[in-house]
This record gives structure tokens, sequence and C-alpha cells, in this order.
């Protein structure tokens, strides 16, 4: 078997989705990663000891989520959250060597405002990640999320270089392992 060693905590799923960014819930996905779409309303992110303000459009990518709390949320917050184990975004990580860049930043401030272009594909990802996760009797399951998440991560790295205007010149990691041997 390949790919399928470590991946699927204790009666847990390497992925879920959820419909509400809520302290509880990041309590319950203690070791996940976060990654939420504020699709109505407000709330404030406490993370790191600091406050974020969330609006329609924000995403908010974690990797220490059971460090943070959602605070004066109005009563129309309403968000999809895709909650995925390390191991899992590990294997969808794609070549790019961006991660690095984003992770670091990200961990200060873990809001993207998101335009409203970017906030559909967002949202159209997430739902497509719960579409596949559903899926468990495909033959292919785990290609399949795998798959799902991993286009998922593209589209975030993508929003991220644009919003801080990083350049196209993203190497891919075998290139950037192999040029100090040229």
């Amino acid at each position: 078997m390949h790919r399928v060693c470590n991946i699927f905590y204790e009666n847990m799923s390497p992925v879920e989705v959820v419909d509400i960014l809520s302290t509880t819930q990041q309590q319950a996905h203690t070791g996940y990663l976060t990654h939420a779409l504020c699709l109505e309303g407000t709330a404030t992110l406490l993370f790191n000891g600091a406050s974020f303000p969330l609006q329609r459009g924000d995403c908010v990518i974690m990797q220490r989520s059971e460090n943070a709390q959602i605070a004066d949320a109005s009563p129309d917050f309403q968000t999809i959250t895709v909650y995925v184990t390390p191991e899992f975004i590990q294997m969808a990580l794609p070549l790019s060597n961006y991660g690095t860049r984003g992770h670091m930043m990200l961990f200060n401030d873990p809001v993207m405002h998101l335009n409203a272009r970017q906030a559909e594909r967002c949202k159209e990802n997430m739902e497509y990640v719960r579409t596949r996760c559903a899926e468990k009797e495909h033959r292919f399951y785990l290609d399949l999320t795998l798959n799902a998440v991993q286009a998922m991560i593209i589209d975030f790295f993508d929003f991220h270089a644009e919003i801080y205007a990083e350049s196209n010149d993203l190497t891919h990691q075998n290139a950037h392992l192999m040029k100090p041997l040229s």
C-alpha cells in the first residue's frame, strides 16, 4: 500500500468539512490544519495573542488552530471550514516551494482578505472537497481526496501570491534543489 500509512487518525478522517468556524469546532479538531472561508456575517479571530476581524470573503488558514478562539460572532456569521491532518496536507502539497513562504506569513496573520473572484473559487474548492470526501466507496478515494485538497491548496498559494504581489518566478522544489548543483 502506498501513501495510506499513518494518514488516518484514530476514528477520525484526514479531511473533514463543516459549516461553522467556532471555538468548539477548533477544540474538536486539535491537530488539524484549519482552512475557513467566511460566507456571511462578522466575527473576531483570537490567535497567537492578536485579534483579527473576519467578514465575508475572508479566508483563515491556521496550523495550530487549537490555540484560536472565535469571539463576537454576529448572528449571521457563517463559514465553510475544511480541517485537514498535517500528514494529509504533506501528501497533497504541490511541487511549488511556495508553501514555506506562505506558511511563515500566515503564522503572523492567518487571514487573507479575498476579492470576490477569489472568494468564489475558494468556496467552489471547499464544496468540491466536501463532495469528493463523501464518496467513500470510490475505488480511488484516497487519490480523489488528495486531488481535491491539492487543488484547494494550489489556489490558496495563488491567492496569497496575488494578494502579497509575489512574482510569477515561483520555482518547483526539484528545480530549487538542483540549482546549487548546476
